[in-house]
């Protein structure tokens, strides 16, 4: 454990602190910024053999997680962090915190427990996650999260109230739902038959989704946007446009991609 002032600290994956953004809106005339940072490490390695599936519940913060071919272990490294504006009551509220990693016949489990942030007290949690790639990625977050996941071969489910969603180069079924203000961005190959089903957003708050598939996709399109822009560059066919949405038929249609904002821009666009 150490106490120390903010500076930078990087994970040792493709997520870009930087671009995350976990202020808070305290009111600007009498609020302290909460300058004393207390963190502590933590890491876990579970062997992957019998297993492919990973569940996280209860994430939160800033999650990065990435297949990698023939792994046998899922690796799981990162840091808890509180921000206050006493640096003893920064480090004692780390325990405030809790992190844990398990096996089970269901699949390997990493659990986070953390209370909400406050005007005294802000709690963050890194993580960042390797795996073998023909694994499938289940995360259900409480709190505002960033999350990237690359690489992983088997599918991804996604369900948080707001933050923002990366993922590069995944293969199989996608499932995203974010209820507030968010956006999507996403680089997925839909199997044959398989569903890419992405809803994001509620009213008052934007949602932008933005999704990259091979320009030789079958799938059935539905795209709607309640109050945003709706654009593709692909060859739809049976194509119907109306202000807020735009349905039609990739190839002979034997998937299904469903995008769904209620106030954010759609594009669906393809690469070779």
């Amino acid at each position: 454990m150490k106490i120390r002032k903010p500076g930078l600290w990087i994970l040792s994956a493709v997520v870009l602190l930087s671009a995350c953004d976990f202020s808070y809106n305290y009111p600007s005339e009498h609020y302290e910024p909460l300058e004393e940072i207390a963190e502590e490490p933590f890491g876990f390695q579970i062997p992957a053999e019998g297993h492919s599936l990973l569940k996280l519940s209860g994430v939160s913060s800033v999650v990065n997680i990435t297949g990698v071919r023939a792994a046998d272990s899922v690796k799981i490294q990162g840091k808890k962090e509180v921000r206050s504006r006493i640096a003893l009551e920064a480090h004692r509220h780390l325990s405030d915190i809790r992190v844990e990693a398990l096996s089970s016949p269901d699949g390997i489990f990493f659990n986070n427990v953390q209370p909400s942030s406050t005007y005294e007290l802000a709690y963050t949690v890194y993580s960042d996650i390797t795996l073998p790639d023909n694994f499938a990625v289940e995360i259900d977050t409480k709190e505002h999260s960033n999350i990237t996941v690359g690489s992983v071969n088997n599918g991804v489910s996604i369900k948080m109230p707001r933050g923002d969603v990366e993922l590069n180069n995944v293969h199989g079924n996608i499932l995203v739902a974010i209820n507030g203000s968010s956006s999507f961005k996403g680089n997925a190959v839909l199997l044959q038959d398989g569903i890419i089903d992405i809803r994001i957003g509620a009213e008052h708050t934007r949602g932008d989704i933005t999704l990259t598939i091979p320009k030789e996709t079958s799938a059935e399109l539905i795209l709607e946007s309640s109050s945003g822009i709706v654009v593709s560059n692909l060859a739809v066919k049976d194509q119907v446009r109306q202000p807020s949405s735009y349905r039609g038929k990739l190839g002979d249609g034997r998937g299904k991609i469903i995008l769904k904002s209620v106030n954010g821009r759609i594009r669906l666009q393809g690469n070779e």
